[in-house]
């Protein structure tokens, strides 16, 4: 083929060149003619940092080989999981081959089709074809497959991930990953394996001669300890590391049934997978290690009470046909009826889905895990130290408006990834057992009271989770069982919160005895389970897993006034830590006192196994007398100390990518947020008033270069405009009445209006204006009182003080002088027919 083309003459030749520069150019003029069809997917560009610190490689033609990831027998092991998958690789039957041998037309996408019907830009078609795309080992890492076709259905995400978006001399390749809570960059050469003696590739085959899944199967392998680990992988897992998205992790033996249904209604519009129990699931034909994602959930409604736990359906998608499905709710099966398949609206034509009753999901799962559809963009990542690490640490958020947002715990070890060889790296993956949670509590200022109190839990790694959180004040309260964590023990974690929207987040203290917790609880335990505490006795109420917190507790109220109690305890936990009283030994004593409380608490020790936070005790009842009560700690504490919407300065900033938002402006991570960044936002949700804001002109260039534009939201309303470093109102701003819809436009100083300044009603009408001072009019301005009269003249503290004019309703207007809000004295008026006469009022009474 390139010895015919060198041998076109010169005029074709320049002809081609001249009908390609056409096409791209067509191509261009296109794609800019269409918004990015990209929302919220980072920009690559600002990621630095390479993983492992491996340095790309220089430019020299040389055909590159990665040290790190060789192409050897080490490359396919998976150690980070004991080797589970070795046997199903048989590592002696496979050979390396680079791709320019199997392919002589290599090229990294599939070609850009410029149009489609409708005549609107397509971008790169990425498609899974499983028949197609399976290498020898295919059904024995589906997970990894599901990962990538739901990739796919981003568009543009695959396109995304690649830095090196073409074939190039060296065939060296740069791929963007999320690992260990941050966006990196790792370096591939095009060496894959083969079955031994063939040009077959063992693992995933290409669409024709396109290497971008082969390069994404090694991007994974090579950050997560070798080919082995494509076959001992998770969905969540590979999403996770191709988009940051984060990943929580839930034991179904945790949730009750009504749990279970609230969560996954919850997150329908996330992703969310069943992990098979494999004890069991071999019973209705549910393998073991494959991939099942529920999409779907049916409520139906039923009049027979016997069929009343089969009334909830869920939807489950497998990417293989599920022909090995069995039982009373497979496609023949006796309990899925006719009526019921219609319901759910089913087709027979459809082999990759399943239906099964709530029963059947508590039975053959043990573990959902929820893939929170969330591109990062807005980062707060604060460092808890070493010296710290094992002591509760109290987080202030403040959220200004409605969002999603994301909370991961980031840990790092006593040897940086660097310093350790990927088998000590292994190892410490197996060993690593670090129990650690997450608590959410809203805290309502008006009614200082904690409400919606949850959180997340994990022992094997770092929890993550996700709310949607409307606008308010939050603590969170991170733990880490350091005592009994296993070796390697971290050094420092970081906390991670991330939305979409703007947030303010800091560090605001530590609860060394964990009194806030024990508040947050108490608050957590009358609001959810309120209907069994008496207020005439005392009430005992315990749990084992409490919201998802991995915390456990027995808490003893006592309303009473005149008695008290004492109680022994003996330790009788399973797989849980006692935290408060934090009493290592098996007896210990507490006493209960009058119209007070007292809370034991614990922590899940491992994530994979149950747990019993249970107490035997005994006790008793005495009558109050101050001889009989130990001194007792001071639990008072001020929680409007946690809750401020102030920031601090020591927060780590990450501001290695951008990012767009829905409308497509680059959003970018710098501290807290850009001017610009939080000008468009408010200008997107303010329109109105940002409007009228930027009406006013700039009085002083050197000043407004000092100021940011910025948001402030209290219980009467909402301040949209500039402050000044110590954000205080300051320059041009709007404030907002929340009850009545009012609103103030003009100029600040130090949070009080000073300057020009507009009132105006709901409906956008001027109620006021004029000259500012210290808060009020003060000087020339005008006003619209409430019986409709307009006034024009003097104010003195935001009454009418000296000289105007009242102009009526009925058209007629008097002239003259007042005093503190009142007419008082000598003046003018003037009828509808312009007549003049004199006029006198004294305390706003007309006198004849």
């Amino acid at each position: 083929m390139s010895e015919q083309k060198n041998e076109q003459p010169e005029s074709e030749q320049k002809q081609e060149l001249e009908q390609k520069k056409e096409e791209e150019e067509k191509e261009e003029k296109i794609e800019s003619s269409h918004e990015p069809p990209i929302k919220r997917i980072f920009n690559h560009e600002k990621v630095t940092k390479y993983y492992k610190d491996q340095n790309p490689p220089l430019t020299n033609r040389q055909k590159f080989i990665d040290q790190i990831f060789p192409p050897i027998i080490d490359s396919l092991n998976d150690r980070s999981n004991k080797a589970t998958g070795i046997d199903k690789i048989n590592v002696q039957e496979i050979d390396w081959k680079k791709a320019s041998e199997l392919f002589p037309k290599l090229c990294i996408f599939p070609n850009k089709k410029l149009m489609i019907e409708n005549n609107e830009s397509e971008y790169i078609e990425f498609k899974i074809n499983f028949k197609h795309n399976k290498g020898e080992l295919f059904s024995h890492y589906t997970h990894f497959f599901h990962a990538i076709s739901i990739l796919t259905s981003f568009p543009g995400l695959i396109e995304k991930i690649f830095k090196t978006k073409t074939i190039n001399p060296e065939n060296c390749y740069e791929l963007y990953i999320y690992k260990n809570g941050e966006y990196q960059i790792v370096i591939l050469d095009d060496y894959f394996p083969v079955v031994k003696n063939t040009s077959s590739l063992r693992f995933s085959k290409p669409n024709k001669e396109e290497i971008w899944l082969p390069l994404l199967e090694k991007a994974y392998a090579k950050t997560h300890g070798g080919y082995g680990s494509l076959i001992t992988c998770d969905t969540s897992s590979v999403i996770q590391c191709f988009t940051g998205f984060p990943v929580e992790k839930i034991n179904i033996f945790d949730l009750d049934d009504e749990d279970l249904k609230i969560i996954v209604k919850n997150n329908l519009d996330n992703f969310i997978f069943l992990v098979p129990n494999s004890e069991k699931c071999k019973e209705i034909g549910i393998i073991d290690g494959k991939a099942y994602q529920l999409k779907e959930i049916f409520d139906l409604e039923s009049n027979n009470n016997e069929e009343e736990k089969n009334n909830i359906i869920f939807k489950i998608y497998n990417i293989f046909e599920n022909n090995h499905y069995k039982g009373k709710w497979s496609a023949e099966g006796e309990s899925f009826t006719n009526e019921i398949k219609t319901k759910v609206n089913f087709n027979s034509e459809d082999k990759k889905h399943i239906y099964m009753p709530l029963e059947y999901i508590k039975k053959y799962f043990k573990q959902i895990h929820i893939v929170y559809k969330l591109f990062d963009s807005n980062i707060k990542q604060i460092t808890v130290s070493q010296d710290s690490i094992f002591i509760p640490q109290v987080f202030n958020l403040y959220v200004p408006n409605e969002a999603k947002v994301s909370f991961s715990l980031i840990f790092r070890n006593s040897n940086s990834d660097s310093e350790m060889s990927e088998y000590e790296q292994s190892l410490k993956q197996i060993k690593k057992i670090t129990p650690s949670c997450i608590c959410i509590s809203e805290y309502n200022l008006e009614e200082k009271k904690f409400i919606n109190f949850d959180g997340c839990y994990n022992s094997e790694e770092g929890p993550e989770t996700a709310r949607n959180l409307k606008s308010g004040f939050y603590i969170i309260w991170t733990f880490v069982a350091y005592d009994f964590c296993t070796d390697p023990k971290p050094i420092e974690y970081d906390l991670k919160v991330c939305s979409h929207e703007y947030f303010k987040l800091k560090l605001q203290a530590q609860d060394t005895k964990y009194h806030l917790l024990k508040n947050i609880l108490y608050s957590g335990i009358k609001q959810y389970q309120g209907s069994f505490i008496k207020e005439d006795e005392i009430t005992v109420l315990d749990d084992n897993y409490y919201n998802f917190t991995g915390l456990g507790f027995k808490i003893i109220m006592n309303p009473l006034k005149d008695y008290f109690q004492k109680w022994v305890f003996k330790t009788q936990v399973k797989n849980m830590a006692l935290l408060y009283p934090y009493s290592k030994f098996e007896h210990f004593e507490i006493q209960v006192l009058p119209e007070n409380f007292f809370l034991l608490v614990g922590i899940k020790l491992d994530n994979t196994k149950k747990n019993t936070f249970e107490m035997k005790s005994f006790f008793k009842t005495l009558k109050y007398d101050e001889k009989l009560i130990e001194k007792q700690e001071n639990l008072n504490i001020n929680f409007n100390e946690f809750c401020s919407d102030e920031v601090q300065k020591d927060e780590r900033d990450f501001q290695y990518y951008q990012y767009l938002n829905d409308e497509g402006i680059i959003l970018e991570s710098q501290e807290f947020r850009t001017d610009k960044v939080v000008y468009d936002h408010l200008y997107n949700n303010y329109t109105t008033y940002m409007n009228k804001i930027n009406e006013l002109p700039i009085l002083n260039q050197k000043e407004e270069n000092k100021l940011k534009f910025f948001e402030q939201k209290n219980l009467d309303g909402v301040y949209v405009g500039q402050v000044n470093e110590k954000n205080k109102k300051y320059g041009r701003g709007a404030l907002i009445n929340n009850n009545t819809g009012n609103y103030f436009i003009g100029y600040w100083k130090d949070d009080k209006k000073n300057g020009k300044g507009f009132e105006y009603d709901k409906n956008g009408e001027e109620i006021a204006s004029g000259e500012y001072k210290n808060g009020a009019l003060n000087g020339n301005g005008k006003k619209i009182l409430e019986d409709g009269t307009r006034y024009e003249g003097m104010f003195l503290d935001g009454k009418m003080d000296g000289n105007g004019i009242y102009f009526f309703k009925d058209g007629t207007q008097w002239q003259g002088f007042s005093r503190k809000g009142l007419k008082d004295g000598k003046g003018t008026f003037t009828d509808n027919n312009g007549n003049k006469s004199d006029m006198e009022y004294q305390n706003n009474i007309r006198i004849e």
